[in-house]
């Protein structure tokens, strides 16, 4: 009951956020891009039950390693930016080449930033931690649809 409760109140802040109606200009996007930031920091540390020790250390590490994921991905998106239409095999083939490295790297940085995390929280708070992650993408991406 209390992890419905949890659910739902992170379901309630996101589509609050969604749905204020702001002209997207540079500035505002920025604002909403923190804003969902924030959203989601409560929404890990509700289902991480993070000691005051653990909340210390864990964000910086957390905020670098989402920094790194995000920073490769554009980099993928901005050297691919095809939306599924090719000119040729070639071009195909070099796009599905590139994706490859994409997720290995994404891989490589999980598993250096798992190690630098389960020296600050526990294996079964890292195990929340990923399926928390995948909820709270769920969340945004059914609260965009609607």
């Amino acid at each position: 009951m209390k992890r419905l409760a949890v659910h739902l109140s992170a379901a309630a802040l996101i589509c609050t956020f969604l749905f204020m109606g702001v002209p997207a200009t540079y500035a505002q996007q920025h604002h909403k891009t923190e804003r969902v930031h924030e959203i989601k920091r409560k929404f890990l540390s509700e289902k991480l039950h993070l000691t005051a020790v653990q909340n210390k250390a864990f964000w910086p590490v957390y905020d670098q390693y989402e920094k790194e994921m995000a920073a490769r991905r554009h980099r993928f998106t901005t050297e691919n930016n095809r939306k599924g239409v090719f000119n040729s095999d070639a071009e195909a083939r070099k796009y599905i080449t590139a994706n490859l490295d994409m997720q290995e790297d994404i891989i490589r940085i999980r598993r250096k930033y798992n190690d630098q995390l389960l020296k600050i929280i526990s294996a079964r708070q890292l195990a929340a931690m990923l399926d928390a992650e995948k909820d709270f993408k769920k969340i945004l991406l059914q609260r965009l649809k609607s």
